[in-house]
């Protein structure tokens, strides 16, 4: 089965994250499949806008920890390509010229929640819930999570989220600037879609130039603060501390 799908429905691209059976938890196979959907997407000039959503419950439940611990293992050039490619996701999302929207039910966790804010706009299903658990395992948060978290939420915010791990509901994220929007959790996928093509009928030249302009007065902060979570996405990822906090929430999740 497929870890991510795309379809369109007229110039709407819709790409679904597709680990059901595992609440989307994020492995490289998903990573991989993401990637190449959103290259695609920006690649087709009749594709102008793009809808990011989950299948099943959740929108994303964050990192697959076992898969972790298998790139882990394999060695510091594979934990290098996989934060190379988690990274890029976001730089088609943030820096792409067309916009996307994310129709967020259930959880978004980790790499999943990241995603939500690299969205323009994100939905949010009102029994929704963010959280951000990296700092906890000894790994590190993704997706210039580490940047735009205290810009649209604040510092106080950021750090209740990145260093307690606090779990955060929808009108949490509503209230704070996270979410864009709360809808009910039946309506979620049509407001999401009726947005995304209220977008795509827009102008494309007009709507790449918004994009650019609302970002470029911060891009190169971004970028920096992506370069540094890289570095400490790696590191997190190769210590063998880290690892075995891995190893033992993975065992205790398995004995439950």
């Amino acid at each position: 089965m497929n870890a991510v799908l795309s379809r369109d429905e007229g110039s709407v691209r819709v790409v679904t994250l597709n680990r059901p059976e595992r609440l989307n938890a994020i492995d490289m196979a998903m990573l991989d499949g993401l990637d190449s959907a959103l290259a695609g997407a920006a690649a087709e000039t009749g594709v102008r806008a793009i809808l990011l959503e989950g299948a099943g419950r959740a929108f994303s439940a964050g990192d697959d920890l076992e898969d972790q611990l298998r790139i882990s293992a394999a060695g510091r050039a594979a934990v290098e390509r996989q934060v190379e490619v988690l990274q890029r996701i976001s730089e088609h999302m943030l820096f792409g010229a067309k916009p996307v929207v994310g129709a967020v039910q259930g959880w978004a966790v980790g790499g999943g929640f990241a995603w939500t804010l690299n969205c323009d706009f994100a939905l949010w299903a009102e029994d929704a819930r963010g959280f951000l658990p990296e700092i906890a395992y000894g790994l590190f948060v993704s997706g210039g999570a580490s940047w735009l978290l205290p810009r649209l939420a604040g510092t106080a915010f950021a750090r209740e989220m990145m260093l307690r791990g606090r779990r955060m509901g929808a009108r949490d994220l509503l209230d704070a600037g996270v979410a864009s929007r709360v809808v009910a959790a039946g309506r979620l996928r049509e407001e999401a879609m009726t947005l995304a093509r209220e977008l795509a009928a827009l102008p494309p030249e007009g709507v790449a130039r918004a994009k650019r302009a609302l970002l470029a007065p911060d891009r190169a902060a971004l970028e920096s603060a992506m370069r540094l979570e890289s570095e400490a996405c790696i590191a997190g990822a190769c210590d063998p501390a880290a690892l075995a906090r891995l190893k033992a929430i993975g065992a205790q999740r398995k004995a439950r």
